[in-house]
């Protein structure tokens, strides 16, 4: 089944918040409107891509939310997940175990 295409769209590319933890990264994206059931979030030779449609009822037009991020090797790309709360897209990007803090047990010398 072939995609159908809105007739009339606008895109857009949300402002993000990125933020980072000790165990990884968080990215916040505004996507009023927005459902889950039209949210695309995929990961594809290390570019995360995000893309949502939404209708301005009182425009009667559709927007397409686009954003995409490369990601590096120090990113779990398997291990993201996503939440969509009142109109506000929320990723948490886990760090890869190699690119965690780790102590350095240091021996004493004989």
């Amino acid at each position: 089944m072939k995609e159908q295409q809105p007739a009339e769209y606008i895109t857009y590319t949300p402002a993000t918040d990125v933020m980072e933890q000790e165990n990884g990264w968080s990215l916040c994206l505004d996507v009023p409107g927005a459902a889950n059931e039209l949210l695309e979030i995929n990961v594809d030779d290390n570019i995360l891509k995000i893309k949502a449609d939404t209708t301005l009822q009182e425009h009667g037009m559709t927007v397409r939310f686009e954003r995409s991020f490369q990601l590096s090797d120090e990113v779990n790309a398997g291990g993201i997940a996503a939440v969509l709360k009142n109109g506000q897209l929320k990723l948490t990007l886990p760090k890869a175990e190699a690119a965690k803090p780790h102590k350095i047990k240091v021996l004493t010398a004989e």
